[in-house]
């Protein structure tokens, strides 16, 4: 039952969304990593993002996992490390700022974001 309506999910809708979907892991998915594609290259697919050749606004998304967990969870089937030790998460955040402070220097500040997924 769909608790906000109470009606039954039609058997319509459950054959239109039951089909095998990829799952968002990584940004770049993982099938998108080759060693062809260098820094350099990277460096200039954020510069044609930056200047996007067009008058509209390119939004961005964002996905942001902090594998660091005090308790296993069955909700994502991403990387993570259990363990009540925060600290053992402080060289992934210097590491995630560092390629934050990446993007805003080849992206600029201020960029509209389109959607956030933080995990």
């Amino acid at each position: 039952m769909n608790t906000a309506t109470e009606e039954p999910i039609s058997e319509d809708l459950l054959r239109r969304f039951d089909v095998s979907s990829p799952r968002y892991t990584s940004c770049p998915t993982a099938d998108r990593f080759v060693e062809a594609f260098t820094a350099e290259d990277y460096m200039q697919a954020l510069a044609l993002r930056r200047t996007g050749g067009s008058e509209t606004p390119l939004l961005l998304s964002l996905h942001i996992h902090i594998p660091f967990c005090e308790s296993l969870c069955y909700y994502c089937a991403c990387n993570k490390v259990i363990t009540k030790h925060h600290n053992r998460a402080r060289p992934y955040l210097r590491y995630l700022s560092r390629k934050v402070d990446l993007h805003v220097g080849q992206l600029g500040s201020g960029q509209a974001v389109s959607q956030r997924i933080a995990i």
